[in-house]
């Protein structure tokens, strides 16, 4: 029982920290960088929604695509997208 519910904690602490990030993007980047990540992941858009909303975590191999086609750091504990990225 102990590990589920880690697993749900991580699954959605890394959903908020995409989607804080997500917000900060407008309408059309948003939709460009899930474009670009499901390309260099090689998953479907169904996948990435699957993170987005909490239904699955996201594995570390994807994180580390998701950052890299942002090119900046997301899946950190630290980050707060309101401040850091001046997202209000």
């Amino acid at each position: 029982m102990r590990q589920q519910t880690m697993n749900n904690d991580i699954k959605h602490r890394d959903a908020k920290l995409l989607c804080g990030y997500l917000d900060t993007l407008s309408y059309r980047e948003s939709v460009e960088f899930v474009d670009a990540v499901v390309q260099a992941a090689c998953i479907n858009r169904r996948t990435f929604f699957n993170w987005k909303y909490m239904c699955c975590r996201i594995p570390s191999s994807a994180k580390e695509i998701i950052e890299d086609v942002a090119g900046r750091t997301i899946f950190s504990p630290t980050i707060n997208f309101q401040t850091d990225y001046g997202y209000d």
